[in-house]
């Protein structure tokens, strides 16, 4: 049996919340589309995930259930270290950085749920 250790909350402003459960990795489908709605193929693109607070920065990779999407997947050593306060997130695209300025393409922010006896830590440092 599969559980969802993760919801990921879309706001008004076009941003998104996500809280993950701090036992457990995070794997999110990431998608884009056109104006008509139609799915764009970002599988050759250069995306990342960047989490402000605790240094995380990861590519996305390949989603095997959509060859035309990409997947934000961290690792549980990756959300132990984010904190319970929510951190500011942001997936960027460097695929055609025009003066080496990367484009902001999804963002909100994203705090780690469980463990609530724990106090946040910054991952030993």
């Amino acid at each position: 049996m599969s559980m969802a250790n993760h919801t990921v909350t879309d706001n008004p402003d076009g941003t998104s919340t996500i809280a993950v459960h701090g036992r457990g990795s995070l794997a999110i489908d990431y998608k884009e589309q056109d104006d008509d709605g139609n799915q764009i193929d970002i599988s050759g693109q250069q995306l990342f995930f960047e989490v402000d607070g605790p240094p995380i920065r990861i590519q996305l990779v390949a989603d095997p259930s959509d060859p035309k999407g990409q997947l934000i997947k961290l690792t549980r050593t990756l959300v132990e270290k984010l904190k319970k306060t929510p951190s500011n997130w942001t997936v960027i695209d460097e695929t055609d950085m025009e003066d080496d300025m990367p484009v902001v393409t999804w963002n909100g922010t994203i705090s780690r749920t469980g463990y609530v006896g724990e106090p946040d830590t910054d991952g030993g440092n």
